[in-house]
């Protein structure tokens, strides 16, 4: 069973990453749960966790608490409930 937290900067209105910085640049936190089945080329994932355009000033200020939340969400994550949440897609 894999699971992540990812931290990214979003894209600017034209779709494309901000070239010069600037406190308020928004960016994304996500954190999931999967199983992936390389025989049957399938990925069974839990429902994910999303916290979008967020200003990179208070992702600095407010990190530990946003760590803290997506750790507690994804340590309870069980193979079995993974399982049970029938998520299934193809691996590529």
């Amino acid at each position: 069973m894999f699971r992540s937290i990812v931290i990214q900067m979003e894209f600017d209105e034209r779709g494309e990453r901000y070239d010069r910085f600037f406190p308020e640049i928004p960016y994304s936190i996500w954190g999931g749960a999967w199983i992936d089945d390389a025989k049957q080329a399938t990925r069974c994932s839990a429902p994910s966790i999303l916290i979008e355009r967020l200003p990179f000033s208070m992702l600095t200020r407010t990190f530990h608490l946003h760590l803290a939340h997506f750790h507690e969400y994804l340590s309870r994550v069980t193979e079995s409930y993974v399982l049970e949440c029938g998520r299934i897609s193809r691996l590529g």
